[in-house]
């Protein structure tokens, strides 16, 4: 799972919703706070409201359906099966997102659609592939955030996203680590490699192995950078991860006071 597009995205948008919002919450006359980290831990210090998670669940809904990058996800990253029900499952989620209910009744008919999309979530889950998982898991949690009643089953795909998020981090560094052990190797390699720069009378076939002693060491120096260059990625993918996870877990406690 390491290379899971569509966790990376999904986790993105938690992420980046939960922050957004949690600053605007904690910051109403305030400065910024300094880090992301200082955001979740702020907030799990605090333990919002039940209103905190509606409202949270609907920008975070609302930043998954609006992204291009999403669009670009359900089209080729998912797989066809699963295509029909979550489709329909974000077109109804995406419905009762823009109902603005005046009345009970009102009030009534959105939750029916989320119910609706909740449902068609729950179809695409059980036809989707591990590595589609996330995406679906986080939008259950979301819908069942906005219904009442919904907290309990809420956390409890908040928390799996969390286990998910913090696995495959885990797997990133394991992954980083080896790349790092990979480019020593090469640096190794093309430090052993005589590629000394002196006059040779003649030239020849001396002149011409020094050549390749040259290639060939610059040729394992840029390997060894490919293989850095890999390792500092996955970290930086493994740290966004890391918070993805801690927001999830935030939210999932938050859920647990709410329904208490």
């Amino acid at each position: 799972m390491v290379n899971n597009q569509v966790l990376t995205i999904t986790a993105s948008a938690l992420r980046s919703s939960f922050l957004d919002f949690t600053e605007k919450m904690l910051s109403a006359g305030r400065d910024k706070l300094a880090s992301s980290a200082s955001s979740i831990i702020a907030a799990s210090l605090l333990g919002f409201s039940g209103s905190f998670l509606y409202e949270f669940a609907m920008i975070c809904i609302k930043s998954l359906l609006a992204t291009e990058q999403t669009n670009e996800l359900i089209k080729k990253q998912l797989s066809k099966l699963i295509t029909e029900p979550l489709s329909t499952g974000l077109e109804q989620l995406s419905l009762a997102e823009t109902l603005k209910p005046k009345s009970q009744a009102e009030r009534d008919h959105q939750i029916f659609r989320y119910k609706q999309a909740l449902e068609n979530l729950d179809r695409a889950l059980s036809l989707c592939q591990p590595e589609e998982r996330p995406f679906i898991i986080l939008l259950r949690a979301l819908a069942a955030m906005r219904l009442p009643g919904g907290s309990p089953e809420s956390r409890i795909h908040l928390e799996e996203f969390s286990r998910i998020c913090t696995a495959t981090s885990r797997e990133m560094e394991d992954v980083a680590s080896a790349c790092d052990q990979k480019a020593k190797e090469k640096e190794n390699e093309g430090g052993q490699i005589d590629s000394s720069d002196f006059k040779m009378v003649g030239g020849g076939l001396v002149g011409m192995d020094l050549s390749a002693n040259r290639l060939k060491q610059g040729s394992l120096l840029h390997e060894a950078n490919g293989f850095r260059r890999e390792a500092e990625d996955l970290r930086h993918q493994s740290h966004d991860l890391k918070l993805s996870a801690s927001a999830a877990s935030v939210l999932a406690e938050m859920t647990l006071k709410s329904a208490n």
